[in-house]
């Protein structure tokens, strides 16, 4: 699946979005949040 080839981890939350922000997760919608592999 290459639209997943650059993630690192995918996670899913409603209420702690803040938190993962924090340990370099972006939003991706009101619930996912995604990690993207370092370079």
């Amino acid at each position: 699946m290459p639209e997943y080839k650059g993630l690192r981890g995918v996670l899913i939350t409603r209420d702690a979005q803040t938190l993962y922000q924090k340990f370099g997760f972006e939003v991706l919608n009101d619930r996912a949040m995604v990690k993207q592999k370092r370079d």
